[in-house]
């Protein structure tokens, strides 16, 4: 399996603490058979604040205590990053733009979240970010209260977004509506991705839900939502740059 969604880099945002605990999430992954973790820490304006300097010095010494430990993992860097409106996004692409902001490992591919509660035009914001140049994953869509239909979700998509979903929500861990709605997604072929969006004080339920998956769907649609098309995105071009 592939993670695109992790807050695993210690002391950049409310995740891991401690190289101690980054090291415990990426063992955790592990054991799930996780080969690749994206590491995405917040990106949230007044809230979430820590400079590219900070955060990549903090994501090269953990890249250092997993090659010391020999943990057979391999990881990236990225961010999540939060879109209070539309209007304050073109700041957002700027600071994109400017390199202040991380994309996935240095391409074009960002992964953007909202309000839970207080709507916002997901299609517009994904179709703005298309127009500079960027390829918008939006983050765990089945946690905003306002995308309820598969309609809503399809507009998203049509504009050229891709869908990220929690681990969490397929189980139910997030509530009956989640759970319910992902299940029409998954159904009607509407997710790119399964992550596991893990914190350090949460528990990651990316096997549950990879067994869940396979089990009221197929293991093929399990295999493409919790690792091919992450390879296929993602992780491919990016050891293809890096050889």
């Amino acid at each position: 399996m592939i993670d695109i969604h992790s807050h695993i880099i210690p002391n950049v945002d409310d995740g891991a603490k401690s190289i101690d605990e980054s090291i415990k999430m990426l063992e955790d992954e592990i054991k799930m058979g996780i080969s690749d973790v994206i590491c995405t820490p917040h990106y949230r304006r007044h809230m979430f604040t820590t400079g590219a300097n900070e955060i990549y010095l903090s994501f090269l010494n953990l890249k250092e205590e997993i090659k010391k430990r020999n943990l057979d993992i391999n990881i990236y860097l990225g961010q999540e990053i939060y879109i209070h409106s539309l209007q304050g996004f073109k700041k957002t692409l700027e600071m994109l733009d400017n390199k202040e902001i991380f994309t996935y490992e240095n391409t074009k591919y960002i992964l953007i979240e909202f309000s839970y509660t207080e709507e916002i035009d997901i299609a517009e914001a994904a179709y703005m970010a298309i127009l500079k140049g960027y390829k918008p994953i939006i983050a765990h869509v089945e946690r905003y209260q306002y995308i309820n239909t598969l309609e809503r979700v399809q507009e998203i998509i049509d504009v050229g977004a891709l869908i990220q979903v929690n681990a969490s929500s397929i189980i139910g861990k997030d509530g009956a509506r989640a759970k319910k709605f992902i299940k029409k997604l998954i159904k009607n072929n509407m997710i790119s991705f399964v992550s596991s969006d893990i914190h350090f004080k949460r528990i990651n339920y990316m096997d549950l839900a990879y067994n869940y998956v396979v089990k009221k769907h197929t293991k093929e649609v399990a295999d493409k939502i919790f690792e091919a098309n992450a390879f296929e995105v993602l992780i491919k071009g990016i050891r293809e740059r890096r050889n």
